[in-house]
């Protein structure tokens, strides 16, 4: 049997009319600022599908839903979604200044990719060669990382506004670790992580810097291992 104290206590909560905590748009911003960005997402989708929720508080989580993905996590395509099922839900229906806002933000998005694209295309082909390993012979493979590192390197000299800068370094950065520059692809994966820094959501940046920077720290205490060892041979000599 229940305990009953327990039973007691729900039944002056329903008498009491109590009901859980409310998901807010508050709620979530504080999430994402603290960097738990699953939990201030759920927070917002379910804003969004809250059947009984105000048509408005769908509105916010929609939007913020979008510029979360476009400019902390770099993720363009799922912006557009967002801006796009706000607008068609009717949630800013009677807000004719703010459904104009989105609509523009949801242009100069739909802009980007398309002026973008065959750029994107490219830095998508670089990046798949880091991940072929059975298709190119060791020296092949090798040619044509260090012509992709030479295409990379010039793209971002001669790009630095690229709306997809985040994605080009960490390309960089999985073609500096293929070609086994650990330092340089973890300085790649930081430049990444600063420009979007939720961007772990779809791409395993932090992993790969991580992997990076073990790597290149256990180089060099080889290195200063075998540099003491042979000071050490000098002097005995």
């Amino acid at each position: 049997m229940l305990n009953r104290t327990v039973v007691i206590t729900v039944l002056i909560l329903i008498l009491t009319g109590y009901s859980a905590p409310a998901q807010t748009i508050d709620t979530a911003e504080q999430l994402l600022s603290q960097a738990q960005y699953q939990q201030g997402i759920r927070t917002l989708k379910k804003i969004m599908t809250d059947k009984a929720g105000p048509k408005k508080d769908k509105a916010d989580a929609g939007i913020r839903l979008a510029r979360f993905f476009s400019d902390q996590a770099g993720d363009v395509q799922r912006a557009i979604r967002y801006y796009k099922k706000t607008l068609s839900s009717g949630w800013l229906n009677g807000d004719a200044a703010r459904k104009k806002k989105v609509k523009t933000r949801l242009d100069q998005l739909m802009a980007l990719e398309s002026e973008h694209r065959d750029l994107n295309r490219t830095v998508r082909q670089m990046k798949s060669v880091t991940n072929q390993r059975e298709s190119l012979d060791a020296d092949a493979r090798k040619k044509s990382l260090k012509l992709n590192l030479q295409q990379l390197d010039q793209i971002l000299k001669t790009r630095p506004d690229y709306y997809r800068i985040h994605d080009l370094y960490f390309t960089i950065g999985l073609t500096r670790l293929a070609l086994d520059q650990p330092f340089q692809a973890w300085k790649s994966f930081n430049s990444a992580l600063d420009a979007k820094p939720a961007m772990d959501l779809y791409q395993p940046v932090s992993k790969l810097k991580q992997r990076s920077q073990t790597a290149w720290q256990t180089s060099f205490s080889h290195m200063t291992a075998w540099s003491v060892l042979g000071l050490a041979i000098m002097v005995l000599i």
